[in-house]
């Protein structure tokens, strides 16, 4: 409970303060809105010709299928929810795609990582970033199962996953943990 109270701290007794949940409920419809809608793409080119174009985009759809799948068996929301949530609340999206081929030369989306904007750091260049790098808070229990490591801290750490041209480096508490090159030739990132 509190008093309102004038600039010159009388108290004005004649005041209804009502929260309304209009804000709420907008934001809501819009992402609800949004996420029902289907994602169609659509390729164009001067020189492509309807089959090029056709297989350009079934690759688009399919590759997002093959990440949904991958994500729901880490029990998190599809790329797509996560993009219209992040575009709505925060402004900006990011994520990270790496697509390799796999031992029988299959394309394997390799990872669609979602990416928090605010733990993202980057210096952008002419074409695409210089370096993009993401600095996520992670459990223990998280780290030692995909590092093979044991924080000193019960509650996590802090994982910086550094990309440039030619290096992906991996800092734990600002340790490196691990450096493999990257052969994208850039950082994987939209």
């Amino acid at each position: 409970p509190f008093t309102m109270r004038d600039r010159d701290s009388r108290e004005e007794p004649d005041v209804e303060n009502i929260t309304m949940n209009d804000a709420v409920t907008f934001a809501q419809r819009v992402h609800n809105t949004l996420i029902k809608t289907v994602m169609i793409p659509e390729v164009e080119g001067e020189k492509l010709k309807d089959k090029e174009t056709s297989l350009i985009e079934d690759f688009i759809r399919d590759v997002g299928l093959e990440a949904d799948a991958n994500l729901a068996g880490q029990d998190i929301p599809s790329y797509r929810d996560w993009e219209i949530l992040q575009a709505c609340d925060r402004g900006r999206v990011a994520r990270r795609i790496t697509v390799q081929e796999d031992e029988d030369g299959k394309l394997a989306p390799e990872s669609f990582l979602h990416i928090d904007t605010r733990y993202l750091i980057y210096e952008s260049g002419v074409r695409h970033p210089k370096w993009v790098a993401t600095q996520m808070p992670r459990s223990q229990a998280d780290i030692k199962e995909e590092y093979d490591y044991t924080t000193s801290s019960k509650a996590g750490d802090i994982v910086t996953d550094h990309w440039d041209d030619k290096v992906e480096r991996v800092y734990i508490a600002n340790e490196l943990m691990d450096e493999k090159p990257n052969v994208y030739g850039e950082p994987p990132f939209i």
